[in-house]
């Protein structure tokens, strides 16, 4: 899959328009699709032949009729990392497994705020997007919302997000932290308890207790 044939295919309305009404109704012809839309048959032609490139349909003749399939293999690779990275940037999912709140609009250059989710509300953590790429990848600085004001405080961290066989990987990578610092320690505990709550939400739609004191 060339995943920015996809990710380009899909930027575009008129083409996801297409991709549902195929969902609906697989199997149409041009001029069926051309019903359901307010533009030229050489304009849909045009969408039809990006959606094609992307391998996100494929189409079959039938006499003199060209009929068009969607293919649900690369739609279905891009909507598993998509889950992923909505887990981490969508308040309301990361609540369900982290207990906070990541808080942005997610775009290079804004800020971010890890918030607890419970009545104080208590911001934690805060840092500034330094890159945003639905649904590959995000990279984040990160510091204790008390040293805010410090440049020193504030470490990095990248999330990258991949196929991997019929899955998908996710690879946390924290680094320009301080060795042995409380943030170093901190997050060599917390990481994997996140992590694993996150993979439970995901295969079961629920997260773990990452609160709960080890026994």
């Amino acid at each position: 899959m060339n995943a920015d044939k996809v990710f380009k295919a899909l930027a575009d309305p008129t083409r996801r328009t297409l991709l549902d009404l195929l969902c609906k109704d697989n199997g149409q012809t041009l001029g069926q699709l051309c019903e359901h839309l307010d533009m030229a048959r050489q304009s849909v032609t045009q969408h039809l032949g990006l959606l094609e490139d992307a391998n996100l349909i494929s189409t079959v003749r039938r006499g003199r009729e060209k009929l068009h399939f969607i293919n649900p293999v690369p739609l279905h690779e891009v909507y598993e990392r998509w889950k992923v990275f909505e887990a981490i940037t969508r308040p309301e999912i990361a609540s369900r497994y982290w207990g906070h709140e990541n808080v942005s609009d997610w775009k290079p250059g804004s800020r971010w705020q890890h918030v607890r989710a419970n009545e104080a509300r208590s911001v934690e953590l805060v840092g500034e997007v330094v890159e945003s790429t639905p649904p590959s990848r995000l990279v984040i600085t990160w510091a204790a919302a008390s040293q805010a004001d410090n440049p020193d405080a504030y470490s990095r961290v990248t999330f990258d997000i991949v196929p991997y066989q019929d899955m998908v990987r996710l690879t946390v990578t924290h680094d320009e932290l301080e060795p042995g610092s409380g943030m170093d320690t901190g997050i060599r505990q917390g990481w994997p308890i996140v992590l694993s709550s996150l993979k439970s939400l995901l295969e079961t739609g629920k997260g773990l207790d990452v609160f709960a004191k080890p026994s």
